[in-house]
């Protein structure tokens, strides 16, 4: 399993985790590791982990985190022209 299916289920495993013990401050940690990794996998050009796909807060977190990176690098073209 590569680095990035690794970091996938660490984060899926602590949202379990957090969610079964009732944890709310463990599973916004979790929900924002996932924004962080959808961020990275724009810039990277990868696809959403099929663990995150089942878990919709999960998906969603990721595919917020990817859309930002989108924006921001929409963002850093529209400066550079001015």
């Amino acid at each position: 399993m590569g680095s990035t299916q690794n970091y996938a289920l660490d984060i899926r495993c602590d949202f379990e985790k957090a969610t079964i013990l009732g944890d709310e401050d463990g599973i916004s940690f979790a929900l924002d590791e996932a924004f962080c990794m959808g961020n990275e996998a724009y810039w990277e050009s990868s696809k959403i982990p099929e663990l995150f796909k089942s878990v919709p807060c999960l998906k969603k977190a990721w595919d917020s985190g990817w859309f930002t990176g989108q924006e921001d690098e929409e963002n850093k073209f529209l400066d550079s022209l001015e």
